[in-house]
């Protein structure tokens, strides 16, 4: 069996378990964290329930995650909840922002509570299981943009906030797997989602095309 805890990914040989219990016993050891703060996920994200046991085999994959710590799809602010009437206080929280446009991070930013309603500094941000733009913004100047990037399913990718230097900013633009959106003329790009074009530079055909004949006009304009 394979499992992932964040980013870190495991495989373990599958004893003959019975109940949802035993497994979670199995893993919390794995992973070295107390058996009561753990939740077991399906591949798809969804809650692993007894039912799903008698059908795991050493092929299944799962995710695992701390309680108050799991993530959705898209952008997740992490920080420490410091509101002494919650579950999770001086604990790790997540707060799931999802699909966002124009998320501007920076050191000193904050997050909420999914559980009480603080604010809390976010330390750092997973993106999982989806495609995003990242500008950098430093001492004030023009963003400077990234290339698309994507972020996996079960290994998220994480980025630690709290060492970043006062005058760093980063906006991210954050999409599902399955949505392109053409960044010449806003359009939607419903196919050709695994070229170049539309994978790293999302770009629909169209402008591409107006874009080679231009360059095409201007060598014919030359003397």
């Amino acid at each position: 069996m394979r499992f992932y805890y964040y980013l870190k990914e495991y495989q373990q040989e599958l004893p003959s378990v019975k109940s949802y219990e035993e497994l979670l016993e199995i893993i919390s050891v794995l992973v070295s964290q107390p058996i009561e703060s753990l939740v077991l996920c399906k591949e798809n994200n969804s809650a692993l329930k007894e039912s799903d046991i008698s059908g795991l085999d050493n092929d299944s994959v799962l995710v695992v995650y701390s309680l108050g710590r799991v993530l959705c799809d898209g952008l997740n602010k992490e920080g420490v909840c410091l509101n002494p009437q919650c579950r999770y206080h001086n604990k790790k929280v997540v707060e799931c922002c999802g699909f966002v446009s124009s998320a501007r991070i920076y050191h000193g930013c904050t997050g909420t509570c999914s559980f009480c309603g603080s604010r809390f500094d976010v330390d750092g941000i997973y993106l999982k299981n989806c495609h995003f733009d990242m500008f950098s913004i430093r001492n004030g100047e023009q963003p400077k943009q990234t290339d698309q990037i994507d972020a996996k399913n079960l290994l998220p990718l994480y980025y630690d906030i709290s060492s970043i230097s006062p005058s760093e900013q980063y906006d991210f633009d954050v999409k599902s797997m399955d949505e392109y959106v053409c960044k010449k003329c806003f359009k939607h790009i419903d196919n050709d989602h695994d070229c170049e074009r539309v994978h790293r530079r999302s770009l629909c055909e169209d402008c591409v095309s107006i874009a080679k004949l231009c360059v095409c006009c201007m060598q014919l304009a030359l003397p």
